[in-house]
């Protein structure tokens, strides 16, 4: 899974008794290539893990981190990075125009219990808090984390900062039917922070027992699935399973779940007919106004490949649109 990828990787590395440069995107102010939360990884060997928006920023980044990593003279080091450019002559500059506030922390293998631990927030989906200081201490803390605005990059003093994140509550995507286009999805959606479960009631199922990029894939009868699927903020309902009547049966017993997102794939047609179907069985517009249907974005596509695309950029869209205060 991609979230605790970065992870791994300084994990192996500390396991070697090497230690690794974490580079983090703190704060960023204006259009800036990374967000809050962007990390690099640089390791003693010059192997590297993850990324803060590449071009000249990382570049300067990762030579900083290097020498970090030859001195071992400080534990962390805070930078105001500016993305203006005066020059118009210099082709290497920054021409985005904001600012972003990157910190480089030194980590050492005595370190690696911590680490370790938000390996194990990240796959059990366990509500935490991971926060940094400028001694590059890690402490990871259960908390319930939806209802504050993370990144946290907070200046205590002139030599002080503490920077907080969340971790182990990624969104879950719970997709309802093992199919092309489900597969094709799995596939793009193991490149983003995203955890992935699959369901699918046919045993035997090609493009089930293809599907490597799922985190997890269950068999259970489409008319049971509300019951493998944990309602929360963070939760995205994909429904495509092998026909329409199933689609009905998913969608009539997930659709009041509390959950960020829930989709169908099928037309404009046989979305209306499910639709009323449930309203003269008593089920408020207040639920059924929440469906994505057709999901995806418009992008005109046709093949499973498109189709996937289309659904992983609404989720993303709705996954990274900014939180209410």
């Amino acid at each position: 899974m991609a979230k605790s990828t970065i992870w791994q990787f300084i994990y192996k590395e500390l396991a070697n008794n090497a230690p690794v440069t974490l580079i983090i995107v703190a704060k960023t102010d204006g259009s800036s290539p990374g967000k809050a939360g962007f990390k690099l990884a640089v390791a003693e060997n010059g192997n590297r893990c993850g990324t803060i928006g590449g071009g000249k920023i990382e570049s300067d980044m990762i030579q900083k981190a290097e020498v970090i990593l030859t001195e071992k003279a400080l534990k962390s080091v805070v930078i105001n990075y500016s993305l203006k450019n005066d020059n118009p002559d210099d082709t290497d500059g920054m021409i985005c125009g904001g600012s972003q506030t990157i910190i480089i922390l030194l980590l050492l293998p005595e370190q690696i219990i911590s680490v370790n631990e938000i390996i194990s927030f990240i796959h059990s989906h366990q509500k935490g808090i991971i926060t940094f200081d400028e001694k590059a201490k890690i402490a990871v803390d259960k908390s319930d984390t939806l209802k504050t605005k993370f990144p946290i990059y907070k200046e205590l003093s002139s030599e002080k900062w503490i920077y907080s994140e969340p971790s182990g509550i990624q969104p879950i995507i719970h997709i309802v039917g093992g199919g092309h286009v489900s597969l094709a999805l799995s596939r793009i959606l193991s490149t983003l922070d995203y955890y992935i479960i699959v369901y699918d009631e046919r045993s035997n199922l090609d493009t089930m027992i293809n599907n490597k990029y799922a985190d997890e894939k269950t068999s259970t009868p489409f008319s049971l699935v509300q019951n493998k699927i944990k309602a929360s903020e963070r939760a995205f309902i994909l429904i495509m399973t092998p026909g329409h009547n199933f689609d009905e049966i998913v969608l009539r017993n997930t659709i009041k779940m509390n959950t960020a997102y829930i989709g169908m794939m099928a037309s404009i047609e046989k979305r209306e007919e499910i639709l009323n179907k449930l309203r003269k069985d008593g089920f408020d517009n207040y639920y059924l106004q929440k469906l994505h249907c057709p999901v995806g974005l418009p992008i005109y596509s046709h093949t499973p490949e498109e189709i996937a695309i289309s659904i992983a950029a609404e989720l993303v869209m709705i996954n990274n649109r900014p939180k209410a205060d």
